[in-house]
């Protein structure tokens, strides 16, 4: 059986050709075509395509090889079972992907869309194994095959990030079904849910170590994770603001209190960083996600995640959005990039927020960086959020305040630096003493 894995039938079998989604958030579908438009290329996978949304079966892959490797030595390690036991064990009946995948090409045959499936889900458990072995210290013999296919960081990176795009997804059931074939688990579920926080933290836009989150988060349950990329949008959206917060990664998660769609209007914007900043209006990053931002008006203190920029976090940012926007309720992430599209508009804006450290540049160019944000939300639709409506309202109310503006330019005149500020006192103490030797010479004089 195994020499039939690079050679899938691709005759057209009705029942699975035109599978729908009946499970609403738990289904995994590509970006929404004007998201496509856009930028495709960062919502393609770059050498791993996983699942049959965007599997090519008549073009053999690099990896390929790699993943019918996987699956003869998974067998191997669980007694030399034929495949098709293991199909069975993971997809027992072919309707079971309805409720994952919609919208599925005609080119799928039952039995090729299980096999498909079936090889990437021992893919991705065998590659979390292998990187277990430097996690966890834990090195078997058995599995040394991948260090020729993982053995630095650079080809880890490419793999990781192909495994956190939109469409590119096994359900996390799956995964959490192979550990129990034939009762025989190469890890244990608390181990490989350990390995994939740790994979999950290490894609994360946001500065979170793995240390610090685990001292302010239980263990996630992986049953009611929906794939990788759930993970990594409950993560970003969670953060760690609050002490030892339960990340159970329900199957119906949604941010806030989310409820209806208001097109993007330029009321529901802030003005940038550098207007903010002329009505004393400053920021403060915080190593967390989103769920951090917040107004402080008695401070005039905007709280904002802080953002590592690579030359991949734009794939990251823009594949989170796209799948808020096709999976999710809430609009938690989508109004974080409303945000920061609002705060940059020029290279001066993001001077301001590269000094307060909410965002940190490695692209090597603040151009390409103010570019990147000011694209970021195009085509996006933004949710009415009480939360967001709130903080804007507030910030742009201390914005139209003319007294505001006149506050901080008297500031930023005469007290921005120490010598201006004993110019003035001085001016000051001068002042009152000519005063004061004003009226003793006119009570003298009477």
């Amino acid at each position: 059986m195994l020499t039939n894995i690079n050679h899938i039938a691709t005759v057209p079998d009705t029942p699975t050709s035109k599978l729908k989604s009946s499970m609403g958030n738990s289904k995994i579908s590509i970006p929404p075509d004007g998201f496509l438009k856009a930028k495709q290329k960062l919502y393609r996978h770059d050498v791993l395509a996983i699942g049959p949304l965007y599997a090519d079966l008549k073009t053999k892959s690099s990896f390929d090889d790699r993943k019918a490797h996987c699956v003869k030595k998974f067998l191997e390690r669980h007694g030399k079972p034929e495949v098709q036991e293991l199909i069975k064990h993971l997809i027992p009946h072919p309707n079971d992907l309805n409720k994952h995948y919609s919208s599925l090409p005609i080119k799928y045959t039952s039995e090729s869309l299980q096999l498909l499936v079936t090889i990437d889900t021992v893919f991705i458990h065998e590659f979390l194994l292998f990187w277990s072995t430097s996690y966890l210290n834990y090195k078997p013999m058995e599995h040394d095959y991948l260090f020729t296919s993982f053995h630095n960081e650079v080809e880890c990176n490419r793999v990781w990030r192909d495994l956190f795009l939109i469409g590119n997804q096994i359900p996390m059931s799956f995964l959490h079904k192979i550990t129990e074939f034939r009762n025989i688990a190469d890890l244990k579920v608390k181990d490989l849910q350990r390995v994939l926080i740790d994979i999950v933290l290490r894609n994360c836009p946001f500065p979170m170590g793995y240390n610090d989150w685990h001292k302010n988060f239980q263990y996630p349950s992986l049953h009611n994770c929906t794939h990788l990329l759930d993970c990594q949008y409950v993560l970003v959206t969670q953060g760690l603001h609050e002490h030892k917060r339960s990340l159970q990664f329900p199957d119906h998660w949604s941010s806030n209190q989310g409820a209806g769609r208001l097109q993007s209007k330029h009321r529901d914007r802030l003005p940038t960083a550098s207007q903010l900043s002329k009505v004393g209006i400053s920021f403060k990053a915080y190593k967390s996600g989103t769920s951090v931002i917040k107004y402080n008006g008695k401070k005039l203190q905007l709280d904002l995640p802080r953002l590592v920029v690579y030359e991949g976090t734009e794939d990251v940012l823009r594949n989170l959005i796209a799948y808020e926007q096709t999976s999710k309720e809430g609009g938690e992430f989508t109004m974080y990039a409303v945000i920061m599209d609002s705060l940059i508009d020029t290279t001066e804006d993001l001077a301001i927020l590269t000094k307060a450290r909410v965002i940190v540049n490695h692209l090597g160019s603040d151009d390409e960086l103010v570019k990147m944000w000011n694209n970021m939300s195009k085509n996006v639709t933004i949710r009415s959020c009480k939360r967001w409506d709130d903080m804007t309202r507030n910030v742009l109310k201390h914005y139209r305040d003319p007294l505001s503006s006149m506050y901080v330019e008297f500031h930023e005149k005469f007290f921005s630096r120490p010598w201006l500020t004993v110019s003035v006192i001085t001016a000051i103490l001068l002042l009152i003493l000519t005063l004061l030797q004003t009226v003793y010479t006119i009570l003298g004089y009477y």
